[in-house]
């Protein structure tokens, strides 16, 4: 599924994976809770806790698991309106104005 990341955060559920592959230059921020991040092409696994976040270097696949949940925004630093591919759908997709 190809979708845009403008203006949309991502819930990841309990041991639920996320995989986005066509991702280079987005920044990863994980807005609630902690998340897991392995990058293909990136050396090691990263842990990002609330507040912090990461860019990812290549077109992927990333994978991003919360540890036991996150909340993450996808931010691209190409213009708006770009679209990542994603993969594995355990997750909830909510427009960020929803998120309290």
């Amino acid at each position: 599924m190809r979708m845009s990341m403008d203006n949309m955060v991502i819930q990841l559920a309990e041991r639920k994976m996320l995989t986005i592959r066509d991702a280079c230059d987005t920044r990863i921020e994980c807005n609630e809770g902690r998340v897991w991040v392995t990058i293909e092409g990136q050396p090691g696994d990263f842990v990002l806790e609330k507040g912090e976040h990461l860019l990812i270097k290549s077109n992927g696949p990333a994978f991003i698991q919360g540890m036991p949940y996150g909340l993450i925004k996808l931010v691209s630093a190409a213009s708006s309106g770009r679209q990542v591919s994603l993969f594995a759908l355990p997750f909830d997709l909510r427009p960020l104005h929803t998120v309290a």
